[in-house]
């Protein structure tokens, strides 16, 4: 009778897990893998997965890639942990991207996470969040921060960059467009590189920024007085021209300039701008179709001292068509105040 080897009781495990392994590789490597049940298909078998308590659906999410494949990540990071009481490395902040609280994850889930989840989400950052958003290129000095300012009782999302001690640039947005578009164009960076103090905006009803109590009318000087700007230059292009003409036309003293780019409500120029004693700079798209350069030119003459700007081929919203020019003369026209 052949004698009997005593093995150690891990010993079996091992081959058992050994088996397990060349059995996983088959269905990964399988072109019917996207056919099995999700479980095996990860190649857990209805195991419960690694880091988890249990195997109930409420305590796994499923974020990482489960295409069929042999390096499918899903083998070992298709579940984080929900469970704040876990081992692992959090996840820092709260956002609905990644549950309703703060999520502790195990390494191999931190990879997935940094991979699919943003750490700080900036399309859910609440209302006092001040961390600086980078961009490409920017340095230090020169970083944005993203918060939101009361006015009248209604939060307004600002963008901010650049020295507090330098000169104030205060940018609006027309109807189709918002604060990010001036980050999004290297309108903050730049200004911001160059030593301004810049701010953009969401108006309120666009954007992040709630309907205000306060009219259009109102609303402007009561932003700059929260916001505790020395005389800035605004940039106002097309529909934030009914928040900047009012300011304009009763309170020029707030202001130290206007860049008017094609703004609403100067197809018949008011009367009071033929005798406005305030630096402008009118900016207009050649090819502007929603209000026609000659609206440009006679604004342009009525304002006594106004300069115009012209930016060849560009459209309604000129800026976008021609970002490096439109650049160059308005922060020229901001450091001659």
């Amino acid at each position: 009778m052949r004698p009997r080897v005593l093995r150690p009781p891990w010993a079996a495990a091992r081959r058992g897990d050994r088996r397990e392994a060349r059995s996983t590789r088959r269905r990964a490597s399988s072109p019917f893998q996207h056919r099995l049940p999700r479980k095996r298909a990860l190649g857990y078998a209805g195991r419960r997965p690694p880091g988890l308590r249990s195997n109930r659906a409420s305590d796994r999410r499923v974020v990482a890639d489960t295409r069929p494949g042999p390096n499918a990540v899903g083998h070992w990071v298709a579940f984080l942990p929900r469970q704040p009481g876990l081992r692992g490395i959090p996840l820092a902040g709260s956002c609905p991207c990644v549950d309703d609280g703060p999520v502790r994850l195990s390494p191999q889930g931190l990879l997935v996470a940094t991979l699919l989840l943003p750490a700080s989400c900036t399309q859910h950052a609440s209302d006092d969040d001040t961390s600086p958003l980078p961009e490409d290129g920017v340095t230090a000095s020169s970083l944005i921060v993203r918060r939101h300012v009361e006015v009248a009782g209604a939060p307004v999302l600002v963008l901010e960059a650049g020295p507090h001690d330098g000169l104030d640039l205060l940018l609006l947005h027309g109807a189709a467009f918002g604060a990010e578009t001036w980050r999004e164009l290297g309108t903050l960076s730049r200004a911001a590189a160059e030593g301004l103090h810049v701010i953009a905006v969401d108006l309120p009803g666009f954007g992040d920024s709630p309907r205000s109590p306060l009219e259009p009318e109102d609303f402007l000087a009561a932003l700059i007085e929260v916001l505790e700007l020395e005389q800035p230059t605004v940039v106002s292009p097309s529909m934030s021209g009914r928040f900047m003409l009012p300011v304009v036309l009763e309170h020029p003293e707030l202001l130290s300039g206007w860049v008017a780019v094609a703004p609403t409500g100067v197809s018949r120029p008011p009367a009071g701008l033929s005798s406005l004693d305030l630096p402008t700079l009118v900016v207009w798209g050649s090819e502007d179709t929603v209000f026609p350069l000659e609206q440009g030119r006679r604004l342009a003459e009525t304002i006594p001292g106004a300069e115009l700007l012209v930016l060849e081929g560009a459209r309604h919203p000129c800026y976008l068509d021609q970002p490096a020019l439109f650049h160059e003369r308005v922060l020229a026209f901001v450091r001659q105040r």
